[in-house]
């Protein structure tokens, strides 16, 4: 597993209710916070909902996601995502929850069974060790990505509510398989471009170790920016079960 401190991933996305935005537009109910099976079970009914986006809160729309001129280099691999959507976030399948209050901690274990990258690219440098310069489109597709996401949290008094506060947040990920196309990795040679390409899908185990972790990371602070606002109005007396 690749740990990633970081990360806020999904695991505030359900607990969510603002003036204006009912919690039963979300199919959300209250639970206790240690009762996992009913929040599994709220959370569940929230996702669909949610990751349509919510603009009256500037939530962004989760599937497909805008990854627009993000930059980054994986061990010498200087790469520049232009116009790229993902797709996937609808399918997201939750396995547990659990909200341990004693250590105010949250964990959430989901999983995607298919997460597709489109895209322009831009690249200069190698993967691995085969040198790499070209522009093109790129498609890129994670089969079965499952993860691990934990908080450590706080909780603050404001105005008699009770908020959480965020300390520390980092997930764990794993990609059961990955399939990579890129036109036009040497501006033109054909032939080198499909021999580099097939040495990536025939090591794309490796290849995804160092590339899905920026790509997840990305994911993951849009995802924290959205549920950051809606943090902010969201007391746990009106989302929750507090005795």
């Amino acid at each position: 597993m690749h740990i990633v401190l970081c990360s806020f991933s999904y695991i505030f996305v359900f607990l969510v209710a603002v003036e204006g935005f009912e919690l039963s537009e979300l199919g959300f109910k209250k639970c206790h916070l240690e009762d996992e099976e009913c929040l599994l079970t709220s959370f569940r009914l929230a996702l669909p909902r949610f990751v349509q986006g919510i603009p009256e809160y500037g939530v962004e729309v989760m599937d497909e996601m805008v990854i627009d001129n993000v930059k980054f280099e994986i061990t010498g691999l200087k790469l520049t995502l232009k116009d790229a959507r993902l797709k996937g976030d609808k399918d997201i399948i939750l396995d547990k929850t659990k909200f341990d209050t004693s250590k105010k901690t949250i964990t959430v274990d989901y999983h995607v069974p298919l997460y597709i990258l489109t895209g322009r690219y831009n690249t200069d440098g190698k993967i691995l060790t085969l040198p790499v310069q070209g522009e093109g489109d790129i498609e890129i597709r994670l089969q079965n990505v499952v993860v691990r996401s934990k908080v450590n949290y706080d909780l603050l008094k404001k105005d008699d509510k009770t908020y959480i506060a965020v300390k520390q947040n980092s997930y764990e990920f794993t990609i059961g398989d990955a399939h990579y196309n890129l036109t036009n990795l040497f501006r033109g040679n054909k032939e080198l471009s499909e021999t580099t390409l097939k040495f990536i899908n025939d090591n794309s185990k490796d290849v995804t170790l160092e590339f899905g972790k920026p790509v997840l990371d990305v994911v993951s602070k849009k995802t924290f920016r959205n549920v950051k606002k809606f943090l902010a109005k969201a007391p746990l007396e009106d989302i929750t079960i507090i005795d």
